[in-house]
Formats: C-alpha cells, structure tokens, sequence
C-alpha cells in the first residue's frame, strides 16, 4: 500500500488487487452500507493514523472516493469535510468510479508492433481485431497517461469517447489477447 498525505484534510491510498484481497473486500463489494466495507475503511484510517499521525474519523464528514485506476491499482481517497454552520451531524459519502482506459486504434498490425516496441510495459492492456483494424486498450492510472497518449499518438488514432468505444469494443470486436498485451507481442516479436 502506498500512502499520500495531500494535507491534514485528505488522505490518499493506493492499493493493488491483492492488497484488497488481503481486506477481504473488492472493489465492486464497496458500499458504505456493507458492515465489511465499514471495517476496511476503518483499518486503512488506522494505518494511516498509525503510520503518519493523521487522524481522519468515520464518525464525521467525510467524503471517501475509491477509485478503480486499473485492473490491478485502486485509489481509496479520504477527504474531510469542514462543517457548515452549527449543523455538526455526521454524513459520510462513498463514491466509486473507474479510470477512463485509453484506446487506440491502428490501421495495420505494423503499426500495433511500432506502438507495442515503443510504449514497452503496460501491464493491463489488451488487443482487438475487427475487419483488418486493430485496437489496443489500456488501463493505466491517471498519472500515467499523458506519457502513454505521448508514445501511441503518432502510431494510431485516439477515439473521443474512449469509454464507449471500449464497450463497442468489447462487445463487436475479436479479442485477440486479453491481458498484458503489450508484453505478450514485444515477447512474440522483438528481435533477439
């Protein structure tokens, strides 16, 4: 797990998939109503406060966002809210959301080979097929995705609504590997 404190007011953690089955939670198990969701919360706020002091509460306000970056990396933020006027009441809100992917496509699978040599190791990434175009769609944290657009732009075309054409996608295209794309065609293909 790796802890950012943005300020005494909020809280950020980062956690792999395995760390989250180490809590015995998913990531599509969270919902403050979930006693089990509850428990996790609290001992990520007690390692924090353990680790650097930081003391955020459950008990007041309190806005928890978790955030699905990839396949493998989620963001658990904790923000606490100041109180507004003598209406000290306790209110939490949880909000999920995922990572917008990045998909690109390609106009031959050369060009999926140049972009694959040239962005090297992204882990959750996967390849498409459809009528002699190709797609590569990766999950990457926010933080790393004005590299990745950096590298793939001048070998494919970025659609505007990525998180559409990833369900057009998925749902009209031939998958042709599912995860660690990248990794697998640099495997297949580089030279020795």
């Amino acid at each position: 797990m790796n802890i950012t404190v943005r300020n005494e007011y909020r809280v950020e953690a980062e956690l792999t998939a395995d760390e989250l089955k180490i809590y015995g939670i998913t990531y599509e198990q969270f919902d403050y109503k979930n006693i089990e969701t509850r428990r996790v919360l609290w001992s990520l706020l007690d390692e924090i406060r353990r680790l650097y002091g930081i003391s955020l509460s459950l008990s007041g306000k309190l806005l928890i966002e978790v955030i699905k970056e990839s396949e493998e990396k989620y963001r658990i933020c904790f923000s606490s809210l100041p109180p507004h006027g003598n209406d000290l009441k306790s209110v939490k809100q949880l909000i999920k959301s995922e990572n917008t992917p990045v998909v690109a496509e390609f106009c031959c699978f050369e060009d999926v080979l140049s972009a694959a040599l040239n962005t090297e190791c992204y882990d959750s990434c996967s390849l498409f097929e459809k009528n002699g175009k190709y797609r590569l769609i990766f999950y990457v944290p926010s933080k790393e995705k004005t590299e990745l657009l950096g590298k793939i732009c001048e070998f494919a075309e970025l659609p505007e609504n990525p998180s559409l054409e990833k369900a057009r996608c998925e749902e009209m295209w031939k998958c042709i590997i599912t995860e660690d794309a990248v990794k697998k065609l640099i495997s297949a293909f580089s030279k020795s």
